[in-house]
């Protein structure tokens, strides 16, 4: 019944979710129940919010576990619950840290999008001429995906996500990420495109590539593939793809 606790000496047992430890007597009024002092007090399991000195590593385990997730089953089959065991937390534990299973993709995205975008802007720095900076973003990606393959899978099924589902609405400026970073990188660079080339022809087609390889990585699943795939765009860009460029 609630609250008993049965079972021989020094047996350690669970009552309602408590760790309660404490000497049990063979029978009520024997010597051994006589001699022993006070009961001890239950005491509970920690749960919720970690020290501060945890809280920061909480956190990125919540978010490392949930882009795996997300990025695995999409928004809607993802759960709190399961996130919490791919953390190793209590499902409550991730309430001190986000409100919602929104508030968790959203954080989710952004720091995917800011890994991504943080990388391709310092693969870009340093190069000279667009295609240089075109073949180092897709190095970029290709070394990102092998290094963590759920950033992609998490950017594709976002695109649909966000898009498909009204909860996620307040989400849709957070995927314009893809379309500003390549704007700028074209903009910077626009007089080496051939005269009768529209500058947003060439962003829109670099944002589909970029989407549609990340796509492919998370359908594939995997990175050599992945990498074959993106080198041999990078190689089309740069011109040698062919034997004979050119030449019909």
């Amino acid at each position: 019944a609630g609250g008993r606790v049965d079972g021989g000496v020094g047996r350690r047992a669970r009552v309602r979710g408590i760790h309660v430890t404490e000497r049990l007597s063979a029978a009520p009024g024997s010597g051994a129940a006589a001699g022993r002092g006070p009961k001890r007090r239950p005491v509970r399991n920690p749960v919720g919010r970690p020290p501060a000195s945890d809280s920061v590593e909480t956190r990125k385990r919540i978010l490392t576990a949930a882009r795996a997730c997300f990025g695995a089953w999409g928004y809607e089959k993802t759960t709190n619950r399961a996130i919490a065991e791919a953390a190793g937390i209590t499902t409550g534990a991730i309430y001190h840290y986000f409100p919602s299973k929104v508030e968790v993709f959203g954080a989710c995205l952004q720091e995917s999008l800011d890994a991504i975008f943080g990388a391709f802007r310092q693969a870009a720095d340093g190069q000279v001429r667009l295609v240089e900076k075109i073949e180092a973003i897709l190095e970029s990606a290709v070394q990102l995906h092998a290094k963590d393959p759920s950033l992609a899978t998490l950017a594709s099924t976002a695109a649909v996500d966000v898009r498909r589902l009204g909860e996620l609405e307040p989400l849709m400026p957070n995927l314009a990420a893809s379309q500003a970073f390549f704007t700028a990188l074209v903009a910077d660079s626009a007089d080496e495109l051939a005269p009768d080339v529209e500058p947003a022809g060439v962003v829109n087609c670099l944002v589909a590539v970029t989407l549609g390889l990340a796509q492919y990585a998370a359908v594939i699943g995997s990175v050599e593939a992945h990498r074959a795939g993106t080198l041999a765009f990078s190689r089309l860009v740069d011109g040698t793809l062919f034997a004979n460029p050119g030449v019909p």
